[in-house]
């Protein structure tokens, strides 16, 4: 069961989002509130899984309101919810560590389903649709930038976007696994299950849009991570 606090300073907005998500049989809303102190007490004393905050505050904005809340409870996955957004936005959005972004008139249909359900993994991170299509072409364009070679900006799963999509740790596991070390030894020598590290392989051929682990340590080597 995901349990989900709301906080909005709209009462039927909370009140659309509790219905929606009385339909869902995983989720149980635990708390709303209509403001930063509500949502910081909330956080502190429940200790959700996900925080669905409207990004727009009074006194506290979003970004300062979530960065709050992951002090005071570490496992909350935050989705902070704009009317708009900006480069300015999303940058602060990844600052403040929330791992998702959504625009409110996305709000009414299953995106928003998805989102908390994405969220909830363990590197799950979601940004509205609308957004990706505006990110996906900056960031490649910004690598054009950076390296002075020109990327096919409509794909979406360009691997050589890897320095940014991907966390610490898969880095790492790419690089051991262009060294041609097992799940068991990468295990061993980051110190984590060798369960974990198959979850994260399979997590990096998804991104990657590839199929087996030979083609991993040959993205390894053309992106100089090996």
């Amino acid at each position: 069961m995901i349990r989900i606090i709301i906080v909005e300073d709209q009462q039927w907005m909370i009140e659309s989002l509790k219905e929606r998500f009385s339909t869902q049989p995983d989720f149980d809303v635990i708390g709303c509130g209509k403001d930063a102190c509500e949502a910081i007490n909330l956080s502190e004393e429940l200790k959700p899984d996900v925080a669905i905050l409207q990004m727009e505050m009074p006194i506290i904005n979003g970004f300062r309101l979530c960065s709050s809340i992951k002090i005071r409870s570490q496992e909350t996955a935050v989705i902070l919810v704009g009317k708009t957004f900006n480069d300015q936005t999303l940058f602060e959005v990844v600052k403040s560590g929330a791992k998702g972004f959504m625009l409110k008139n996305s709000m009414g249909g299953e995106e928003i389903n998805d989102a908390v359900r994405k969220v909830n993994m363990l590197d799950g991170y979601y940004l509205d649709r609308n957004v990706s299509n505006y990110v996906i072409p900056l960031i490649l364009k910004l690598i054009e930038e950076k390296n002075g070679v020109k990327k096919n900006i409509h794909s979406t799963k360009d691997p050589s976007i890897a320095p940014i999509l991907y966390r610490k740790i898969e880095l790492q596991i790419i690089s051991a696994v262009a060294e041609g070390m097992t799940n068991k030894e990468i295990a061993a020598k980051l110190n984590v299950k060798e369960g974990t590290i198959r979850n994260y392989v399979s997590i990096i051929l998804q991104k990657m849009d590839l199929k087996h682990r030979t083609q991993i340590a040959a993205f390894a080597y053309d992106n100089k991570l090996a």
